[in-house]
């Protein structure tokens, strides 16, 4: 698990992982308040968000397939 420092107001992250696996793989990734522990319960609790169509993210469906 990775922690960032503590992004200020307006602020934002870029962030690229590369991976290669031999089977199939569920990825998660999260952005949690300082408050909240990284935890299966916690994940379980946040709400579903719809992209925006201004920003590239939100919860993505999942995508069957090899990547273009």
């Amino acid at each position: 698990m990775y922690a960032s420092p503590t992004l200020s107001a307006g602020s934002g992250v870029n962030v690229m992982q590369d991976l290669i696996t031999s089977g199939r793989v569920e990825l998660t990734f999260l952005m949690l308040e300082d408050a909240l522990p990284p935890t299966a319960q916690v994940m379980q609790q946040l709400p579903y968000l719809r992209p925006d169509g201004k920003h590239v993210r939100g919860t993505f469906p999942e995508r069957c397939g090899p990547c273009a």
